[in-house]
């Protein structure tokens, strides 16, 4: 769902690079907001959260509810691509997504339908985070809205004065990670269920048989879609479980796969600890292995069946290093890494890596509107937005490099999405069609 935060900086979609957020939120009581149906009375609109992704869509930022980043049925080009399409987008491209009829794709100001042919099927004044679930496109920006896939209209908004992150649904109920809560929303009216409280940045992430809320301190595991209810009592979430293992810094991305959390984090550069990537395994609550990276930085993970692939980087250098890395899944051994430019979150399919992004300080992320860049204040120090930034393929058994491209400017990490023979992605001059 950027879905890329990173907290401390101004922009919205600077945060989203690095996958928190930078709002607090105060979780009141829940209840009515204008609509007909009790926000504790069952949905209709009930929807499997273990349900994978079909064939030809990539629903979310991280691809599935497992946040695995990984399309078993891609098969990304290996050699130079080509262009196939592009469709213009106010603003620069933060996020994209692919259902089983249309690829979307939103920046902050606005989010356009487009058909596989490149034909441009609606445009809709909301932009934001996107997540498609069944037929309803979830937009996350200042507020929660539902739109309907095939038409963009609005089906409903979330409550005022939330800042959501990601979003996800589960029998009726539409889970809303924000800075230090998890909300639930009815799925038919939008109305709030209950809002529980939580340490910063929750991560969500699913498998077949639990929803979980993944925080520094805890684990949390919901029946999905459950509430409870009482003459004196707000409907709440039924946890069923709880582990404290103790994860310190922060959590960049949870993957749940097969009984085991594949976590990134970041480091911290004052008290001078690395990011690293982690396994910890739920049946024995053991960690089974943690690697250290080079650098404090990490993006999101991406893991298939063998590998588990990031980027770490020194986020205090101009211009900035970073590395893309892949681990052995089952030891976190370092199996290969390609140092070079900037390469933001990596998405996997097909036996091909790719991840791209453009410096995500500024100027690289300053995109002017005007022609005089450098009199425009959105641009740190006065200097010009960077023109473009890289896109690269890599193979993901051996770490070759089999090609590399410049889209346009972007905020940190292009937004991907890897369908069948072809790579989606989004940037300063609207999302574009690889193949």
């Amino acid at each position: 769902m950027a879905p890329e935060h990173t907290a401390g900086m101004v922009h919205r979609s600077r945060r989203r690079f690095l996958h928190v957020s930078a709002t607090a939120l105060a979780v009141g009581s829940s209840g009515c907001l204008g609509g007909s149906r009790p926000a504790a009375e069952a949905a209709e609109r009930q929807i499997d959260h273990g349900t994978a992704p079909r064939a030809g869509a990539w629903p979310n930022a991280s691809y599935d509810a497992r946040n695995t980043r990984h399309n078993p049925t891609a098969s990304p080009p290996r050699s130079t691509p080509t262009t196939e399409w592009s469709v213009s987008l106010s603003g620069v491209t933060s996020s994209v997504v692919v259902g089983p009829e249309f690829v979307y794709a939103s920046s902050e100001e606005a989010t356009v339908a487009v058909a596989p042919d490149g034909t441009e099927q609606w445009r809709a004044e909301v932009g934001g985070g996107l997540t498609y679930v069944e037929g309803r496109l979830y937009v996350a920006a200042d507020m929660l809205v539902a739109l309907g896939a095939d038409t963009g209209e609005e089906i409903w908004r979330g409550p005022d004065g939330m800042d959501p992150h990601s979003v996800s649904e589960s029998s009726g109920t539409v889970y809303v990670t924000e800075r230090e809560a998890l909300r639930g929303l009815h799925a038919d009216s939008g109305e709030e269920r209950w809002g529980i409280s939580t340490a910063r940045y929750p991560r969500l992430v699913a498998d077949s048989r639990q929803v979980c809320v993944v925080t520094g301190d805890r684990v949390r595991f919901l029946e999905a879609g459950a509430v409870e209810t009482g003459v004196f009592n707000e409907p709440g979430p039924r946890v069923v479980q709880t582990l404290e293992p103790g994860w310190s810094p922060e959590i960049v991305s949870a993957t749940l796969l097969e009984g085991s959390f594949y976590l990134g984090q970041f480091g911290d550069s004052v008290a001078d600890l690395q990011a690293t990537a982690r396994q910890f395994h739920l049946i024995t609550t053991d960690e089974r292995w943690v690697t250290p990276y080079d650098w404090s930085g990490v993006s999101a993970l991406a893991v298939d069946a063998d590998r588990i692939y990031a980027v770490p980087y020194h986020a205090t250098l101009d211009p900035l290093e970073s590395s893309v890395v892949a681990l052995d899944r089952e030891t976190g051994a370092k199996q290969w890494h390609d140092d070079g430019d900037l390469l933001g979150t990596p998405a996997v399919g097909g036996g091909v890596v790719v991840a791209g992004g453009a410096h995500p300080g500024s100027p690289s992320i300053c995109v002017s509107e005007g022609e005089d860049t450098e009199t425009d204040e959105t641009c740190s120090n006065g200097e010009s937005a960077a023109g473009s930034g890289v896109l690269r393929a890599l193979d993901a058994a051996t770490g070759e490099r089999l090609w590399t491209v410049e889209p346009g400017a972007s905020f940190g990490s292009y937004p991907l999405a890897l369908v069948d023979e072809r790579i989606y992605y989004g940037d300063a001059d609207g999302v574009h069609a690889l193949a």
